[in-house]
């Protein structure tokens, strides 16, 4: 997310200098991935992790419904009225600097969770990962202590 936001900075700050409207397709076609995929990617992934076991389809559906129907009816509004006060460069850099704070600020929110959660996370053998996993659950049996005395 952090990428993302940042490559949003930067493609919208190119499309603020621009001077030849047939510039925009380059920034286009090459900041496109950076930005809206990674992103909408970013958000479904997430949205997968959190979700309650069997609820992943739902909860990915619901974010992607956000996303597609209110994250844009709200950007075209806002972005709209932006334009009418500010006008197109402007509006654009005014953006562009609004992606960068929101990047440094996701980059260090998420440094500062991330630390937290690895001071209370306790460390497990690997065995312990595989049988946490659904999917081995039922098919990985645990090795007793006469099963282990040879080894």
């Amino acid at each position: 997310m952090t990428v993302s936001l940042f490559c949003y900075s930067v493609r919208m700050a190119l499309i603020s200098v621009i001077q030849c409207p047939w510039h925009l397709v380059f920034i286009e076609g090459v900041m496109q991935g950076p930005t809206y995929a990674l992103c909408y990617s970013t958000i479904v992934g997430y949205a997968a992790s959190v979700a309650p076991e069997g609820y992943s389809a739902t909860v990915q559906g619901i974010v992607a419904g956000m996303d597609d129907g209110v994250g844009f009816a709200l950007g075209s509004l806002v972005g709209g009225l932006l334009y009418s006060w500010c006008g197109g460069r402007s509006s654009f850099r005014g953006l562009a600097a609004l992606a960068l704070v929101s990047s440094l600020l996701h980059a260090g929110l998420f440094t500062l969770v991330t630390r937290r959660d690895d001071k209370n996370k306790r460390v497990s053998p690997e065995g312990e990962k595989m049988l946490d996993n659904a999917i081995y659950r039922e098919t990985v049996v645990p090795l007793t202590d006469k099963q282990t005395e040879h080894l």
